[in-house]
Order: structure tokens, then C-alpha cells, then sequence
């Protein structure tokens, strides 16, 4: 029996507008390579080789640009009504995130979303998914089987496979390098279809 819900943020509720072409430049500057930092956390922690001090700088330049964002993002069609209608049955709500806590509060007031989940962990605790899954697994005090992750990327799907729980893909689809047996959901159906939640019942 499915008693709880972990979301992903951006991607999966809104979409938040970084300015990644300048993100980048500056992480170049500071790591002084010529790295395209395409994935910002891995290039990251890679070319930080162990140093934290690096980590947290090139960090605090991502966090910089996503509360600027935090003021013009735009939210999925459906996950105001998910979110509402899954708190009314009952569910357990958390929310997991690789942006920085100080932008996840903003985004989470500037869209009404207030009061809605029991535990919310950022970056900053944590930039691992699985990690993130599992830590928020302890602190709701749900078990792996009784939980659906949803997020946008196959690596939610995957994490929350390593962990135990159900997932539920949304908002794009896989690549043609991409596991194509995935299923692929839109939360503004999803908000409309109750009956989604009882296939995980069993």
C-alpha cells in the first residue's frame, strides 16, 4: 500500500530558468578549465578533486543564479492539483532537489506550495539522489515499498529503483540511448487519474 510520494522539483513541479551559458563560464573561471561542465554537479565534484572549499564556491555561483530564477519559474500543469489532491488522501509528501535550500524556499513560497511537504532535502544536504532518497525514506518513517519517487530524469527512476520504491517518470521522454520500457507520465493526467495511485497497491 502506497502511503507516500517523494517529488523531484525542477523539471518534474516547475521549471526553473538558469542562466547555464553564464553558470558555466564562471565555473570554468573558477576551476580555470575549459571543461563544458554539461553535468554541473559530476564536473563539479570531479574537477574539486576532494577539495570542499572548491565545491562550496562553485556551489554558492549555482545557488547565485537559481534564486534569480526563483522569481520567474514557471509550474507544470497538474502538480498544484497532485500535490493538493494526493495531501487530501492522506499521503505523506517530501521533497528532494539538487537546487540550494535558500532557492527551494523561494520557489516554494513563490508558488504556493507552502505546508505541503513534511520533509523537503536539498544540495545542500545532500547532492546524491539516492542518498536523498534514502534520507528521506528515515525522516518520513516510510519504507521503501509503501513510497512512488517521481521525478523527470531516468536517474530518479533508477535511484529510487536502488532504493526500493515505485517510480513514475514525467515530462519528457527517454532518448533513443535511453531505457524506452520506461513509462512516461504528465502530471496534469495524473492529477486527474485517482485510480494512477491504486496500480501501486499491490
Amino acid at each position: 500500500m502506497v502511503k507516500g510520494v517523494i517529488f523531484d522539483l525542477d523539471g518534474t513541479l516547475i521549471q526553473l530558468p538558469v542562466r547555464y551559458d553564464l553558470l558555466r563560464d564562471q565555473l570554468r573561471r573558477l576551476f580555470q578549465s575549459r571543461s563544458d561542465f554539461f553535468q554541473l554537479i559530476p564536473s563539479i565534484v570531479d574537477h574539486a578533486k576532494g577539495d570542499p572549499t572548491m565545491v562550496r564556491r562553485a556551489f554558492e555561483l549555482i545557488c547565485a543564479e537559481e534564486v534569480l530564477g526563483a522569481s520567474k519559474i514557471l509550474v507544470i500543469e497538474g502538480a498544484l492539483n497532485l500535490l493538493h489532491q494526493l495531501k487530501s488522501d492522506n499521503q505523506i509528501l517530501g521533497l528532494v532537489t539538487l537546487q540550494c535550500r535558500k532557492a527551494t524556499r523561494h520557489i516554494i513560497n513563490n508558488v504556493e506550495m507552502e505546508g505541503l511537504f513534511t520533509s523537503i532535502l536539498t544540495r545542500d544536504e545532500s547532492y546524491d539522489r539516492l542518498d536523498q532518497i534514502k534520507k528521506t525514506l528515515e525522516s518520513l518513517g516510510l519504507l521503501p515499498a509503501e513510497t512512488i519517487v517521481v521525478g523527470d530524469r531516468l536517474n530518479d527512476v533508477e535511484a529510487a529503483k536502488r532504493a526500493g520504491c515505485k517510480s513514475i517518470l514525467v515530462g519528457r521522454n527517454p532518448s533513443e540511448n535511453e531505457d524506452v520500457s520506461v513509462s512516461v507520465e504528465r502530471l496534469d493526467l495524473l492529477s486527474h487519474n485517482p485510480t494512477l495511485w491504486q496500480n501501486f497497491q499491490d
